[in-house]
Formats: structure tokens, C-alpha cells, sequence
């Protein structure tokens, strides 16, 4: 049995391709040829915007027009959430369930493995949270999706991302049993990883799972991936956070250090609040950020990437991705008024060049 898979342009929010891959090696042939493949897994869609919307789509159509006809077709990714009441977003959605034999949701993959397999993975939980991947660098326990935070430039403006997470008392046997096979790093990753909780126990509970792995003995380190300032902000994790010795890295979206881009953003803090988290949390046990800054967002300065940059220097990241802002029409965002391609590219070159200058390290992405 020969099984093709196809990664559609995804981020780190698809972080289970790698999961899946994993799983299927052992019972599949793999194959890079359409017109050999008795399967074909599409992972990883994209619909961060309409660019990434619209090549995900040219490329399913492709794979169904030149695969071999009795071939069974998969997708999952981002693009098997729901779209909201848009009417030719719905076609799409309409489209996909008319034409792929499965479209199964992207935080199901144990799920699809099973309709993929269902022998081999007959014993899997339909859930994948609380589901880990880990080897001797560490481990990535995957345990929160979705947000609630409404940002303006943000693909959940036309998805439905609902929160969904794994029951505390399933992420803490996935601990123990880490702790038990001495791993020594674990990443925490999230789409929004500082709302754990409020799907499966309506309250925040970040905390606690962070202060569980403080106890094991053979954990060493923690890092937070998809780590969203405005929850912690508001509810003051600095104040707890800040006595584990364990949690040393903090990978989020700080976007903007410019209060008015802020505010068009919707991001829900200040760069004051912001800096206020950051010195508080880093006051007992030094921690080291990775950030996310979108550069040419609709209406930003020069003197708007300045100001981010000054919060930049002032936290000196472990490492910047700076993201280019990618409109669309989908979006609040869109509404307001958009750089040109030059200005785009003049204010990714301040943003690089400055960052350089003050040895901070950053690379450039082509999308938020």
C-alpha cells in the first residue's frame, strides 16, 4: 500500500504533521508519484490569508486532477475549520467536503490516522491532546487550540476557532511519563497557550501544569510556545511564573511596540504593560523571549518601528521573526489604510538593519 503526503505551506500551528508522519511510516510505502499513490494525505493547509488561501486551493485542485481515480483522498490543516457565514468562503468549504473522500479537523490527527489505518491504530485516543513528541532534545506536548482574542489581522475574524484542550489530569500522565524517561526539556505549544484551560475547566490553568513540571526531577527545562500576552497580562501570571526556576524560554506575539498599532490591533495590553510583564516575570529567574513582530502593518510609521524596536532592545529577544503583513479582505484590518510594496520593504530593512546593529538576532518571514 503506497501512501503520498503533501505538506500545503504549513506553520507551527499544524504541529501534529510531524505526529502523523511518525505514525504512518511503519505501515505505508511512501511515494512522491500521484499516479502510484493508493493514498493521498494532505497536511498542513493554509488560510492565513487569502494568498495562502487561494495556493492551498490551486494545489488540492492539482492533486485531485492528476491523481489516480481509485486513489482515496485526506486533508486536515487549518483549512478544515469552518469558515464563518461568508458566502464564497462556504463554497470553499463546501467544495473540499464534496471533493476529498475525508476532511478530517487538524487537532484530530488521532482521528485520521485511525480512518487512514484502522488496525494499526485501533488503541489511539480521538483526542491529541496531551499527545507528545519527543526524542533525546526534549519534547513538544501539545495541549491547548484556539483563541478567543479577536485580533484584527487575524484569520479567526473568518474561522471558527473554538478553544479545545486536553483534561489536566491526561497532560500530567503525559508528564510523569516524561519525567520517567528522563527527557529534559519539554515545550508547552499551544495556537494560544496561555488559555489552557478555559475550554475543559473554565478557568486558566497554564500555571499549574507549569508548576507540575517544576517538581519533577528530571525535567530541567520548560518552554511556552503560542504564548498570548494579553491573558497572562491580565491575569497575572508574572506573579507566579516568575518563582519557576524551570521556565526559561517564552516564545509569543508581541506584534508591535507602538501603542496606536496596538490599539488597531487589537492586541488587548501596552507597550508599558507589556515591558511591565516582561520585567516582572524576568525578576527571580531570568527568562529568554522569542518574538513575533508584523512589520508594514496598515497605517505604521517609521516612527512606529522605532518604538517597537526600543521594547526590542529593551527585552533583547533570543531571537525576532519579523512577518511581513499579508492583507485580507476577510479581516478588520483591511479596512484600514495599507503600506505600498516600497514602504513594505523600508520598513523590514529598519527593523532588520537596527535589530543587526544592536546584535539582536531576527529573521525575515514572508507572512503574519
Amino acid at each position: 500500500m503506497k501512501i503520498l503526503i503533501t505538506d500545503l505551506g504549513s506553520c507551527g500551528v499544524n504541529y501534529q504533521n510531524e505526529y502523523i508522519i511518525e505514525k504512518l511510516e511503519n505501515h505505508f510505502e511512501f511515494t512522491n508519484n500521484l499516479q502510484d499513490a493508493n493514498i493521498i494525505l494532505m497536511l498542513g493547509s493554509c488560510c492565513c490569508t487569502e494568498i495562502q488561501l487561494n495556493n492551498t486551493l490551486s494545489y488540492i485542485e492539482y492533486i485531485l486532477e492528476n491523481k489516480n481515480n481509485n486513489s482515496k483522498t485526506y486533508l486536515t490543516g487549518c483549512i478544515t475549520r469552518n469558515f464563518k457565514n461568508i458566502p464564497n468562503l462556504k463554497k470553499i468549504e463546501e467544495y473540499l467536503h464534496q471533493n476529498i473522500d475525508y476532511v478530517i479537523k487538524h487537532y484530530e490527527p488521532n482521528k485520521l490516522l485511525k480512518q487512514i489505518c484502522k488496525d494499526a491504530f485501533n488503541s489511539l485516543d480521538n483526542s491529541s491532546y496531551g499527545m507528545c513528541n519527543y526524542d533525546e532534545s526534549g519534547a513538544n506536548l501539545f495541549i491547548q487550540n484556539g483563541c478567543t482574542n479577536n485580533c484584527t489581522f487575524c484569520k479567526n475574524n473568518y474561522l471558527n476557532c473554538d478553544l479545545i484542550d486536553a483534561p489536566i489530569e491526561k497532560v500530567k500522565k503525559a508528564i510523569d511519563r516524561l519525567n520517567e524517561e528522563k527527557i529534559k526539556k519539554i515545550e508547552l505549544r499551544g495556537l494560544n497557550i496561555s488559555q489552557y484551560g478555559l475550554y475543559s475547566h473554565n478557568e486558566y490553568k497554564l500555571i499549574e501544569i507549569c508548576e507540575y513540571i517544576e517538581n519533577k526531577s528530571n525535567i530541567e527545562s520548560i518552554m511556552l510556545s503560542g504564548f498570548a500576552f494579553n491573558d497572562a497580562i491580565r491575569n497575572d501570571f508574572a506573579n507566579k511564573l516568575k518563582y519557576l526556576e524551570k521556565l526559561n524560554e517564552i516564545n509569543g506575539s508581541l506584534e508591535s511596540g507602538s501603542n496606536r498599532i496596538l490599539k488597531l490591533m487589537n492586541k488587548g495590553y501596552t507597550k508599558e504593560e507589556f515591558l511591565d510583564f516582561y520585567y516582572k516575570l524576568s525578576s527571580i529567574h531570568p527568562k529568554e523571549f522569542f518574538l513575533n513582530i508584523i512589520s508594514g502593518f496598515p497605517t505604521e510609521k517609521i516612527n512606529d518601528c522605532l518604538e517597537t524596536i526600543e521594547v526590542l532592545k529593551a527585552v533583547n529577544p533570543k531571537l525576532v521573526n519579523i512577518n511581513t503583513y499579508l492583507d485580507s479582505e476577510y479581516v478588520p484590518s483591511h479596512n484600514l489604510k495599507k503600506l505600498t510594496t516600497s514602504e513594505l520593504r523600508t520598513h523590514t530593512k529598519v527593523y532588520s538593519k537596527i535589530l543587526k546593529n544592536n546584535s539582536i538576532n531576527y529573521k525575515i518571514n514572508g507572512a503574519n
